[in-house]
């Protein structure tokens, strides 16, 4: 189990910050790692989501936006391989095309949601909203996007194919 939550400061660039929970042989939950993912490049990131895969690779998902680029939909992760307390470079999804219009609407991506197909519990499934051009508030639009850690193994499953989408 994992969650996401985003920090409250609005006046600089802010990022979204992460929980990773584990639960002990006893069965007692506790706290893995925790931080805040915010690269100093004025890049604001909020409505952050996160889920784990069977390989204990994390995938954070968000939207990302500046006074230069309209929101975009990113992500970053790490696997289980990786130093705690890190993640790696993000990488885009989609750029924006737009932002919501008027600026003083202040709602955005009530459904963002990264979730691990439980199928293969290795892809990574998550969606967020995005503008194509900027204009009204009900202009938004959904994307959903899926990809795997290359460190995750899929059961191996007799009688069908299965194509996998590499990380990066």
């Amino acid at each position: 189990m994992s969650t996401g939550r985003k920090v409250p400061e609005k006046t600089a660039p802010y990022g979204v910050s992460a929980i990773t929970p584990f639960v002990n042989p006893n069965g007692i939950p506790f706290i893995c790692q925790q931080g805040t993912y915010l690269p100093d490049d004025g890049i604001f990131r909020w409505m952050g989501s996160i889920a784990m895969d069977q390989a204990g690779d994390i995938a954070l998902g968000y939207s990302a936006s500046s006074a230069d680029i309209y929101p975009a939909i990113r992500y970053t992760g790490r696997t289980r391989d990786d130093p705690l307390g890190t993640l790696e470079d993000e990488t885009s999804i989609m750029e924006g095309g737009g932002s919501q219009q008027p600026a003083s609407r202040q709602r955005w991506g009530d459904y963002s949601s990264m979730t691990i197909d439980p199928v293969d519990d290795c892809t990574f499934w998550y969606t967020t909203e995005y503008y194509q051009t900027s204009g009204s508030i009900f202009n938004w639009h959904t994307r959903i996007a899926s990809f795997q850690f290359p460190s995750c193994a899929a059961p191996t499953t007799i009688g069908s194919v299965t194509q996998k989408a590499a990380h990066r």
